[in-house]
């Protein structure tokens, strides 16, 4: 089990995206990049969460099928240990922290923060 003392929190908006983006974020216990072919949601000990409004924190549950969000929408993550990556329809962009644009279609930033902190945007 991971100590609370051990967890931080990721929050991110999402303030463009179509209608057809999906946007995933994740969290797995490998401290560097997945190995070629795997994914995050078969590898072992990884997680995906998401969370509709982060003053349910850190109420999160399990990613569902249907993953689109609204424009505006204010989403976010328990991390307890690991690295976090961010899937726009299906591809990965990279490790967190990071912030990226992607043109018409969503625009997000994500950052790790020190245990037991919480990012507000």
């Amino acid at each position: 089990a991971v100590s609370s003392a051990e967890r931080c929190y990721a929050e991110w908006v999402i303030e463009e995206a179509d209608n057809d983006c999906s946007i995933m974020i994740g969290v797995t216990d490998l401290d560097a990049a997945l190995p070629a072919g795997q994914g995050m949601h078969t590898k072992p000990g990884s997680r995906m969460y998401y969370c509709h409004n982060s003053r349910s924190w850190p109420d999160n549950r399990d990613w569902g099928a249907t993953g689109r969000r609204a424009r505006g929408e204010r989403v976010g993550l328990l991390v307890e240990r690991g690295s976090v990556w961010v899937y726009v329809n299906w591809a990965r962009l990279g490790p967190g922290p990071m912030a990226t644009d992607v043109p018409q279609r969503v625009r997000f930033a994500v950052q790790m923060l020190t245990p037991g902190a919480r990012l507000r945007l």
